[in-house]
């Protein structure tokens, strides 16, 4: 099921599971301190799983968007975290480490033991709140 885990959203799935997340998130580029007429790229991803990018261009004010990607699950039981990240480039750039800006997380279950099923619907959907994350609300 859907856990909150001192403070952070975790989603039960299965090993090799299909799922998909589907988020909202707000880029606010008004403050001129952080890189005035910058080309500024936003994505978000698992480290080794996938990365996607949701904006590119010069933000000078605030934009927002939805996302949704499919990906299958991790064979390996454990807890992998969903990370966003920018660049300042004039295009999306291969994705890498997503850095340590950490938003949800799945915890990858191995149902082949007891008691190990998961308990909800691969469907991740967290939403964004204003503060220039990803992070659900």
């Amino acid at each position: 099921g859907v856990q909150n885990i001192d403070g952070d959203i975790v989603f039960d799935v299965a090993v090799s599971e299909v799922c998909t997340m589907s988020l909202s998130w707000t880029l606010d580029g008004s403050n001129p301190s952080f890189c005035d007429d910058c080309q500024t790229q936003l994505y978000y991803g698992i480290d080794g799983i996938f990365c996607t990018g949701v904006a590119n261009g010069v933000i000078a004010s605030q934009i927002s968007g939805n996302s949704s990607v499919t990906f299958t699950a991790p064979r390996l039981p454990g807890i992998y975290a969903f990370r966003q990240f920018y660049s300042l480039s004039f295009d999306y750039i291969a994705c890498g480490p997503h850095g340590r800006d950490e938003f949800a997380f799945i915890k990858v279950l191995d149902t082949t033991s007891p008691g190990n099923a998961p308990t909800s619907n691969p469907s991740i959907q967290p939403t964004s709140d204003p503060s220039n994350s990803l992070a659900p609300t």
